[in-house]
């Protein structure tokens, strides 16, 4: 019977449209991968000029360890990245397994770069986007396109955010972006996606809670309803590591069928493994340049030498070196 496993999850639960969600998947980080290439903000010299202000930490002793347990793991895990990109003829195999290690290259690099600007480790992955954003993103340590972001989860404001970003740019992640502002239009897009998602959630959640329930209401169709769900949505941001949690969530958990069910996508996924190792690439080179900066040229190149000394992993660490 066609599809019969498709037509069983949408009586439980009403899951994507395989065609759309891998559109959205594999667009998404085609664009993050354009906007890198075609942009100069990644070269050394760039990433060195863009960090040269920043101060060194002046509790670096208590950091480096973080710094370093969280730089290890996301090595790790890009080096399996550089290892799924040379299995072009298993992409359906492999897709999902790519997807999740490239989230964990990006959180634990987060990870190290929050710990080189507070000295903290965040108990979570959902703090730890919290932090990145309010002390890297907001203090202006974050390239584009790192760093778009929303500052509110009211429907109008985050969109309006993102239109006046937008600039009049309309494209969406319905194609694969052919210039710079096509990669723009579809980062924001996701950006958009992720704070839709993210709004309905706590939206959903606040239904349950003692106080909203206290209002007799149902809703948010009344004022008081409004401006109870406002008052809690205003203080909520989205940033980068907040939509590759999303990411990963769909890939690994929420959506079982979309990436290798129905039509065949292989060449699409082959493109999709290659453009997640370019993104991680480039997220950890400019995490280096910041980190270095903060602890210093000498205990930077200590970690990285040591590591190519010791490693037993393919990847060479010394992408993570600024030259």
């Amino acid at each position: 019977m066609k599809e019969w496993i498709l037509n069983k999850l949408y009586e439980a639960k009403s899951p994507s449209t395989p065609r759309f969600a891998i559109q959205g998947t594999v667009n998404w980080m085609n664009c993050l991968a354009y906007f890198i290439d075609n942009s100069q903000y990644f070269t050394n010299n760039s990433l060195i000029d863009f960090y040269q202000t920043v101060p060194l930490q002046e509790n670096k002793v208590n950091s480096i360890p973080l710094i370093i347990e969280n730089m290890i793991m996301a090595y790790h895990n890009y080096s399996a990245l550089e290892i799924f990109d040379t299995l072009e003829k298993y992409p359906n195999e492999i897709c999902r397994a790519a997807i999740v290690s490239w989230y964990y290259s990006i959180y634990f690099t987060g990870s190290a770069m929050v710990a080189a600007a507070t000295g903290t480790q965040q108990e979570n992955h959902s703090t730890t986007a919290k932090v990145w954003l309010n002390e890297l993103v907001n203090r202006n340590f974050i390239l584009e396109p790192f760093n778009f972001k929303v500052d509110s989860l009211v429907k109008n404001q985050y969109k309006q955010q993102i239109k006046n970003t937008r600039n009049g740019n309309t494209f969406d992640l319905s194609y694969k972006p052919t210039n710079i502002e096509d990669s723009k239009g579809g980062i924001l897009s996701y950006l958009q996606g992720t704070a839709d998602y993210l709004r309905e959630q706590k939206e959903q959640k606040m239904k349950n809670d003692k106080e909203f329930k206290n209002l007799n209401v149902s809703n948010f169709r009344t004022k008081i309803a409004r401006e109870y769900r406002d008052a809690r949505l205003v203080k909520a941001k989205v940033g980068f590591l907040h939509e590759a949690f999303r990411y990963r969530g769909k890939a690994n958990y929420r959506d079982s069928i979309y990436l290798t069910y129905g039509n065949d996508y292989s060449n699409e996924i082959r493109q999709l493994c290659k453009d997640l190792k370019q993104v991680s690439f480039y997220f950890q080179r400019m995490a280096s340049t910041y980190i270095e900066k903060r602890i210093g040229k000498s205990d930077w190149s200590f970690f990285i030498n040591d590591l190519c000394e010791n490693t037993k992993l393919k990847t060479s660490p010394l992408y993570l070196k600024n030259e």
